[in-house]
């Protein structure tokens, strides 16, 4: 089975929901930033750079975060 990390590629945000689409959308997700826990299809993945993890490290966002990390 391929590295679930390939399927998006670095520093593009995607829904999380339509990344892993077979995934249960019903299972919640948390916020890498606060731990708030929301359904996949509101949650912002984004895949980084990370010098433990030469693949990138998956990243969640709620809405608020993801804002924030745009700034």
């Amino acid at each position: 089975m391929a590295d679930e990390r390939d399927l998006i590629e670095y520093d593009e945000p995607r829904v999380l929901s339509e990344v892993f689409p077979d995934r249960d959308t019903s299972v919640p997700w948390g916020c890498t930033a606060c731990g708030d826990v929301l359904p996949a299809d509101q949650m912002t993945v984004i895949k980084r750079h990370h010098a433990l993890q030469p693949e990138g490290h998956l990243y969640t966002y709620c809405p608020y975060h993801f804002a924030r990390t745009q700034v």
